[in-house]
């Protein structure tokens, strides 16, 4: 377990004393919630949830809801990590030679004989892989496994009045969503949890007056899906099973929680009654999954359990569980506490943005949206968060809800280590591993090579190769980063040994065994794809392209590092090294623009994917202290995209771009983008979409409408801290990409490579103070790029250091636990 983990354990104990406290009484606990300190970290809204991308978002990484609908009828949607179609064929044929018969056709300079020959053999050849696409694609699924949603859970109350003052709450630090509103019978307050440890979804009703109504389960028909729903004195069970054999389970059980009232099952229908309650609980077990998986009995289990424990423990716990992680990280741009009270109605925050103001107070509930959405997401560590997270309600789902490694899987979880959430992680590698095998399978059928190969998508358990335009190898690449980013932020040696170096080995030996030499002696694919990209006097697959110079650069250079600190396979570390060295370099042109094709192809610049750019973030290669001539180039890449204006990009862009401009120093574009974001594809509840709706002309439509993905939400909180702290140089930055509109704030608790947890204050855009916790220990390298006159550091006592006044980096030794405070004099 990483060292930084242990601090949730000294948490625990003050989110116990100090946590939410129930008192007895329904009309005392009605008004409970108005009592509770929110410290800005609270989703306000005081409009109706029309619809489920309206909702608020709960869950625990196993157990999801998607809490919407009217005051008097409120939606459960209900989603389960495992409840995923089962349905493509494992087993492909071997179409290696077709491939590497492409490959030498490409360096014959055959490039569209090439194309045909793969379009021929291999995209018709593997379109019996997924069954949808024999009936065409709809709305873009079809493509892999989905993930599946396993109902909705509706309660709905007799009451007939309107109900007047409305509001609803998602509190991203207690994970919590909360209804309240009043009618004739008084008040009514609904809340809404899902404990990790418990693993059941939470709803409690809590009315002034009595009241009544029912509960019952809805779900939409589906082929070659069978659903029964039963309903037994105050219970309500729905079972159901896919044709291959992958089977969900719910149980529903409802509780007065008072003297008064009684719940019983409806006769001759699946729903409960209640009546004449004031407090209503109901617990829900969701749980889903295929051979000797008996989702039954562990949704009973799950029941028995939470009944036993009781709500206020259950609440409790959940607190403590939720804000050991969310408290970790704190912060403010509006030159307030960390800990400032109050919200604004998030409705009223996007309004603005659309009008032209991008408040401060929104860019923190953005950055905290992402994290809270991360942890509802990963922390169980049974799968990553995919296209739209954990959330669905689709029976076929736009792009199946699965994981794209071309940009969806990688974004979301750029934001993991920067924002202290590492354990996140482990979802990612499990899913990862889970796929290992049908990555070597991939490799040796479809590229004649070692290693593992893993195409673009990724459903449920399944790796499969299917009809995709481009031939894409770069997938288990990208995706190694993130193993190499994890031990970089935790330097974690076990994980290291263990996890993360196999599986970038594995990529290793892909790269090793595929890569061909051209006429000038350099490696490239030989037959190549730039995600999703074409230029516009090629063919969808090249010879090379700028993505995979990056691509097979990084891993050469983790396998490299990361064998010195093993000490472990020297024999290949010239390997590695000769394949670093000189697969093909980049092209820039003469005007000094970064190329995303070798030549003689040109340039397709209005297009909504930033491949090339790669080494310029997510991966660190083009630095202003290395390569500052690349930097520029990629400069000037990030320039003409922008010049086609926005209509080509999708939600997801605007964080890339703004991480960008982070890592380019200019904090303002940054900030502009995070702004497109909002005004073009943020959900009043901080959720956003693929497209545009509001026509603002900001983001391509598609014809799709509002289109959930959650890519954009979390890959705006990575970009505040690009913009915020950098640590890819070797030392760690302050402030370096800082907007304008940001001149006062304060953070705590982000983490920078190096195991070093990072808290900084400024103030006219200068840092005035930096506490450093070192969780590992090691030499601690600084810098502040805005002149100071004087710097000192403390811990227990002076602290000795070195500067380099040409680079203005501080230096000192750090002891593993020990905190060092900065402070900076102007």
């Amino acid at each position: 377990m990483l060292d930084c983990f242990l601090r949730s354990g000294l948490l625990l104990g003050f989110v116990l004393a100090g946590g939410m406290q129930f008192v007895a009484g329904a009309d005392a606990q009605v008004d409970q919630v108005d009592k509770i300190k929110q410290f800005g970290n609270v989703v306000l809204l005081h409009k109706l949830a029309d619809e489920w991308l309206e909702g608020l978002p709960l869950a625990n990484g196993i157990s999801a809801a998607m809490v919407w609908g009217e005051p008097l009828k409120v939606v459960l949607s209900l989603n389960h990590v495992d409840f995923w179609r089962d349905h493509l064929v494992k087993e492909i044929g071997d179409y290696s030679r077709h491939v590497r018969e492409a490959q030498r056709l490409v360096l014959a300079g055959k490039t569209k004989e090439a194309n045909e020959l793969y379009a021929r053999h291999i995209n018709r050849s593997t379109l019996n892989v997924m069954p949808n696409q024999k009936r065409g694609f709809t709305i873009f699924a079809g493509y892999t496994n989905s993930f599946q949603p396993i109902g909705d859970l509706n309660i709905e109350l007799d009451l007939h009045d309107a109900p007047t003052d409305y509001r609803r709450r998602l509190d991203l630090a207690e994970g919590m969503a909360t209804i309240d509103y009043k009618c004739t019978s008084g008040k009514v307050k609904w809340q809404c949890f899902v404990p990790l440890a418990e693993d059941v979804v939470v709803t409690r009703i809590v009315c002034e007056q009595p009241i009544s109504g029912c509960i019952n389960f809805a779900r939409p028909a589906q082929q070659e899906y069978e659903w029964t729903a039963t309903a037994a004195g105050d219970e309500l069970a729905v079972d159901g099973v896919f044709q291959e054999g992958v089977k969900s389970s719910e149980l529903a059980k409802a509780v007065s929680m008072g003297d008064i009232g009684k719940v019983t099952a409806q006769p001759k229908q699946p729903a409960l009654r209640f009546e004449g309650v004031k407090d209503l609980l109901v617990v829900v077990a969701v749980d889903a999954g295929k051979g000797e998986h008996d989702p039954q009995a562990i949704c009973r289990k799950k029941i028995d359990t939470a009944i036993k424990i009781g709500f206020e423990d259950m609440l409790d716990r959940h607190v403590a569980e939720h804000r050991g992680m969310f408290d970790r990280v704190g912060l403010s741009l509006r030159g307030k506490s960390v800990s400032s009270d109050g919200s604004t109605d998030s409705s009223e925050l996007i309004s603005q943005a659309v009008k032209g103001e991008y408040q401060p107070e929104l860019a923190e509930l953005v950055f905290q949206m992402g994290r809270y959405l991360m942890m509802s997401c990963n922390r169980a560590g049974r799968r990553p968060a995919n296209l739209q997270g954990i959330w669905n309600r689709h029976l076929s789902p736009p792009w199946d809800s699965d994981w794209h490694g071309d940009m969806n899987i990688e974004m979301n979880h750029w934001l993991v280590n920067p924002t202290n959430l590492d354990e996140c992680n482990l979802a990612v590698f499990r899913q990862l591993e889970l796929i290992v095998d049908q990555g070597k399978r991939n490799a040796r059928k479809i590229a004649g090579s070692d290693g593992i190969l893993f195409y673009g998508l990724t459903g449920g358990d399944t790796n499969t190769w299917s009809p995709e335009g481009g031939f894409w190898t770069g997938c288990a690449a990208w995706l190694a980063q993130h193993f190499w980013r994890h031990y970089e932020y935790t330097l974690d040696r076990e994980f290291l040994a263990r996890r993360a170096y196999p599986f970038i080995k594995q990529v290793g030996l892909f790269y090793k065994s595929f890569l061909v030499k051209e006429v000038g002696g350099h490696y490239v694919t030989g037959f190549a794809h730039s995600p999703e990209n074409v230029p516009p006097n090629g063919f969808v697959n090249v010879v090379h392209t700028t993505m995979d110079t990056a691509l097979v650069r990084e891993v050469m250079r983790n396998l490299l590092e990361a064998g010195k600190i093993l000490d472990i396979d020297r024999e290949l570390w010239p390997i590695w090294q000769d394949l670093h060295d000189n697969v093909l370099p980049y092209t820039v042109t003469k005007e000094g623009l970064l190329k995303e094709w070798p030549e003689p192809y040109d340039e397709r610049p209005n297009h909504r994917h930033f491949s090339h750019l790669y080494p310029l973030y997510p991966g660190d290669e083009f630095t202003q202290t290395a390569v500052p001539k690349m930097v520029a180039a990629a400069r000037k890449a990030v320039a003409l995209r922008e010049a086609q204006g926005r209509g080509h990009n999708f939600g997801w862009s605007y964080p890339w771009l703004a991480c960008f401009y982070a890592r380019l120093g200019e904090g303002d574009a940054a900030l502009e983008n995070l702004h497109c974001m909002a005004k073009g594809v943020t959900v009043d509840n901080l959720l956003t979409c693929g497209t545009e709706w509001r026509n603002l002309g900001l983001t391509g439509k598609w014809g799709l409408g509002r289109l959930f993905q959650i890519e954009a939400g979390l890959g705006a909180s990575a970009a505040m801290v690009e913009m915020l702290l950098q640590s890819h140089q070797g030392f760690i930055e302050l402030l370096p990409a800082l907007p304008t509109q940001w001149p006062t704030g304060q953070y705590r608790g982000l983490k920078a490579r190096g195991a070093f947890e990072v808290d900084a204050a400024w103030k006219d855009g200068k840092v005035t103070r930096t506490t450093i916790r070192s969780l590992k220990g090691g030499a601690c390298k600084l810098k502040f790029t805005k002149p100071w006159k004087t710097v000192e550091i403390a811990s227990n006592g002076p602290v000795k250091f070195e500067l380099d006044k040409k680079t203005r980096v501080i230096s000192f030794a750090s002891r593993s636990g020990k905190t060092y405070v900065i402070d900076f004099n102007y």
